[in-house]
C-alpha cells in the first residue's frame, strides 16, 4: 500500500491468505515514526532540516479562535484534511483542532453543545479533558527532522506547524504530518 493517505496498515497472516488473510496486527504511522526514532543510525536524513528536505510546503487551513468548533470540523470535511490551525485576530498560531478531537463529543446532549463553543474554548476543554499539549506544536524552517520526530513522539501528536517568527509571535506558514515525514524518510 502507498504511504500517502494510509494512516494504518493491517498485517495479515499468510497461512490464511486463501481466505483473504486474517488481520493479526495493525501498524500505524506513529509506529513507523517510533521505529525511525529507535533506529536513527539507519536514517541519515533525520539530521537534515525541514528547509533542506523541502517538506511542509502546503497550505495551512485556519480558523479563528472565535469561530465555532463545528465550523472547524466542517472545514476538515470539506477540505479533506485532518486538522486546522487556530489563529487569533492577528493570525498568530494559538491552537489546533483535529479530527481526533471529535472524541470529546459523545451522544449526550450536554457534550454535543461543545460543538457550538468558540474554538478557543473547545480547545481549552478538550486539552484539559485529554491531557493534551497546550497550544499547537510549532517549529521553524531550520528545525531538524530528528527534533520534530522527538517532539511528535513526546507530545503524542500527528503534526507540527511550521511558523515564521516575528518578535514573540508565530504565524503558520506550513504543516508537517507523520505521513509527510515518512514519505521524506522512506
Amino acid at each position: 500500500y502507498p504511504l500517502r493517505r494510509q494512516r494504518q496498515m493491517c498485517i495479515r497472516d499468510r497461512s490464511t491468505q486463501s481466505t483473504g488473510g486474517k488481520c493479526v496486527d495493525i501498524v500505524t504511522q506513529s509506529d513507523l515514526i517510533r521505529f525511525v526514532a529507535a533506529n536513527r543510525e539507519h536514517f541519515p536524513l533525520i539530521e537534515k532540516t525541514i528547509e533542506e528536505l523541502n517538506i511542509g510546503i502546503k497550505k495551512v487551513v485556519t480558523v479563528k479562535t472565535t469561530d465555532r468548533a463545528i465550523d472547524a470540523f466542517k472545514l476538515l470535511a470539506t477540505e479533506r484534511i485532518s486538522a486546522v490551525a487556530v489563529v487569533d485576530e492577528k493570525n498568530r498560531l494559538v491552537g489546533n483542532v483535529s479530527s481526533h478531537d471529535i472524541r470529546s463529543i459523545t451522544a449526550t446532549g450536554e457534550v454535543i453543545t461543545r460543538l457550538f463553543l468558540p474554538c478557543a474554548e473547545f480547545i481549552r476543554i478538550t486539552n484539559k479533558e485529554f491531557d493534551s499539549p497546550k497550544g499547537a506544536v510549532a517549529v521553524t524552517r531550520d528545525a531538524r527532522i530528528k527534533d520534530i520526530i522527538d517532539n511528535l513522539l513526546l507530545n503524542r501528536i500527528h503534526r507540527v506547524y511550521i511558523v515564521e517568527k516575528q518578535d514573540t509571535a508565530a504565524f503558520p506558514i506550513g504543516i508537517i504530518s507523520l505521513g509527510d515525514l515518512l514519505k521524506a524518510l522512506l
